[in-house]
């Protein structure tokens, strides 16, 4: 993922669109609804863009 949100990050250093890269922790692990269960414990990264952070859901979770 971090690789993913460096290359989004190339597409949003326009300027035009404020974005945050952030470490996302968990105690219980990450889950992925592609995959249908756990993909990891401890961290993952996301992009957040105003109270929206974007993981492995392309949907996005308000923060």
């Amino acid at each position: 993922m971090r690789r993913i949100c460096k290359r989004i990050s190339k597409v949003f250093g326009g300027g035009e669109i404020d974005y945050e890269i952030v470490r996302i922790d968990s105690d219980y692990g990450i889950y992925s609804v592609k995959v249908g269960e756990s993909i990891g414990v401890n961290y993952h990264y996301g992009i957040k863009i105003g109270d929206t952070i974007y993981d492995n859901d392309i949907r996005g979770n308000e923060f």
